[in-house]
């Protein structure tokens, strides 16, 4: 992924957002918590910087985020079906 990529960013609980990559990968803390919020551990990994409706998320990693790619539609007209 690099600067200017669209991506979904998988957040974990059946939500996703859509967001423009700012800074492509690079190594990052990525910091997981148990339930309470207490860190559990922190762990070294490739992440990225999205914007998501004008908010920098900083540090996402890239194992949660996935590179939206552009689908061209094609016009059918009433003879292609035949």
């Amino acid at each position: 992924m690099k600067s200017g990529d669209l991506v979904e960013i998988d957040m974990g609980d059946g939500e996703y957002l859509y967001g423009l990559v700012v800074r492509g990968i690079y190594e990052g803390r990525v910091t997981h918590r148990d339930n309470r919020g207490k860190a559990k551990h922190t762990e070294l990994a490739p992440v990225i910087d999205v914007t998501v409706d004008g908010q920098l998320l900083k540090g996402i990693p890239i194992r949660s985020a996935l590179r939206v790619e552009r689908r061209y539609v094609t016009k059918k007209t009433e003879d292609s079906y035949e």
